[in-house]
């Protein structure tokens, strides 16, 4: 087992990284058993495929390779594979230190500390923070390096028994502690409601919910607003300060589905103070922004609300927000949103830049899929309908979540196609689907279910072959419905049909 483990990590080197770990178990400095070293050869020649069922391979061929004619010893081979497994862990932990500059220098700061060598760490300390705030765009490591140079601060002056700049950088510390925890809850709370609205999951009472539920937002952000318009510092570090609000506004609008002031104050913060983010946070940002769209679209109006979720949308594709770094997947349940989005407002060109944009983003996994169902919208749009359903028969449906959208669009293409009796067969199908399947949110299921009867009577009368029309009270019912899906599609269809 503990050989098997070791050959899955040494499967992830390339022969630059093998040759770099070889040099790292011969220093003496890490490894002083020779016979660890000859173990790690003997592996390493099975490289690249380390077959383990190989007979040369084997713990007695292995331990015979190194000890010659001794007899094989269960109890010293394990030592060995443990100390080898070991000495990689060692190795990718140190590989990773070695990466992140700023953490070594804060160890150096630190032990120059402890060494009393209070003049060489403060200059270092010195030079190690004004290299952080060159590039001081506001995210989570930027933080987490501001709230440690801070305390090391602290303890340079607190054991050097210089008192007085103690107490501000404690101010800041506090600051910095006090933003940190609020954003990172500030992001719990999103992703939970997020996912609690993505997977039809139930949202349980715990302490995290009550402590936000009890903090006065409102009360906190007047305080920053009423000193900025007097011009009078509301903290140390006035540029955290000034995005807190963003923060702020998120948690009164959250949890009040009916507010639009608030909603509209973080908008605006968000775009007003977008240079100062990195792009994980702004991603984060333009995320809860849109899951407050969401939840306002059901409590105030959806129409209003799914356009400024639109541009919302817009905004954080032209920011490229929507891949935060390189090797990022596009998420397939953010693009299915954003594309139908898109398309239910009549921006296809949009919808057609954005699948052009992103489409190669998405995981292999589910890239075929997405891309035949995402060019069978665009064709649909084009009324090129037999396009449409060629590219939606490529789809394999490998996520659960394209489910919903493929058969929505394989009964609109039925409706113009004229295929009537597979549209009937479908719409008894699909009901059944969002009936008994507990992974879809009842108030989604709910709409999709009107959906079908709208589609249902229209089809009704559509079959009847020109002999019946839809009546005056359908089409009127059609356009008082709220949060109905494909409304807009609907109307143009009763309208072709109407008395």
């Amino acid at each position: 087992m503990l050989l098997k483990k070791l050959i899955e990590i040494l499967k992830t080197f390339d022969k630059a990284e093998l040759k770099k770990f070889r040099r790292f178990i011969s220093s003496d400095y890490f490894n002083t058993n020779e016979s660890v070293t000859k173990l790690f050869k003997l592996i390493a020649a099975f490289f690249p495929e380390f077959d383990v069922n190989d007979p040369k391979m084997s713990p007695e061929a292995l331990f015979k390779k190194i000890y010659g004619t001794r007899t094989y010893d269960e109890k010293t081979y394990r030592y060995l594979l443990s100390s080898l497994y070991s000495l990689v862990e060692k190795y990718l932990a140190i590989s990773m230190f070695e990466k992140n500059d700023m953490e070594i220098r804060k160890y150096v700061i630190d032990d120059l500390t402890e060494r009393r060598l209070f003049g060489i760490a403060g200059k270092n300390l010195l030079a190690l923070e004004s290299s952080l705030d060159k590039d001081n765009l506001i995210g989570g490591e930027y933080i987490y390096n501001k709230e440690d140079i801070t305390l090391i601060w602290h303890q340079l002056y607190f054991l050097s028994n210089i008192q007085e700049p103690i107490i501000e950088k404690r101010y800041e510390q506090g600051e910095l502690q006090l933003f940190s925890s609020f954003v990172e809850l500030s992001h719990i709370y999103q992703i939970l409601h997020q996912v609690s609205h993505t997977y039809n999951l139930p949202l349980k009472d715990n302490i995290v919910f009550e402590y936000l539920k009890n903090i006065d937002y409102r009360k906190i952000l007047e305080y920053i607003e009423r000193n900025e318009s007097r011009g009078i510092p509301a903290a140390e570090n006035e540029r955290l300060i000034k995005v807190l609000k963003i923060y702020l506004c998120f948690m009164i609008t959250i949890q009040d589905d009916k507010d639009e002031k608030y909603f509209n104050k973080m908008n605006d913060y968000v775009e007003q103070y977008s240079q100062f983010f990195g792009k994980n946070e702004l991603q984060n940002l333009h995320l809860m922004l849109a899951t407050c769209c969401n939840r306002k679209r059901t409590a105030i109006n959806d129409e209003k609300y799914q356009k400024i979720n639109f541009e919302i949308i817009k905004r954080a594709a032209s920011l490229d927000l929507y891949t935060s770094y390189t090797a990022q997947y596009m998420d397939v349940n953010n693009f299915i949103i954003i594309f139908q989005t898109a398309l239910q407002l009549n921006e296809a060109d949009w919808a057609a830049d954005f699948l052009r944009k992103y489409g190669e983003k998405i995981s292999p996994e589910y890239s075929v899929d997405m891309t035949g169902y995402s060019f069978a919208e665009l064709f649909f749009c084009k009324k090129q309908f037999e396009r449409s359903l060629a590219s939606l028969s490529k789809v394999k449906l490998k996520l659960f979540r394209l489910k919903i959208p493929v058969k929505v669009l394989m009964l609109k293409l039925y409706y113009e196609l004229n295929y009537i009796e597979e549209s009937f067969s479908l719409i008894d199908s699909f009901t059944h689907f969002l009936s008994s399947n507990k992974k879809i949110r009842k108030n989604e299921s709910d709409n999709l279910l009107r959906f079908l009867n709208f589609y249902r009577e229209l089809l009704k009368v559509k079959a009847a072959s020109g002999s019946s029309r839809v009546n005056k009270e359908l089409r009127k019912e059609l356009a008082s419905s709220s949060l109905l899906p494909h409304k807009a599609w609907l109307i143009e269809k009763a309208d072709e049909l109407k008395v």
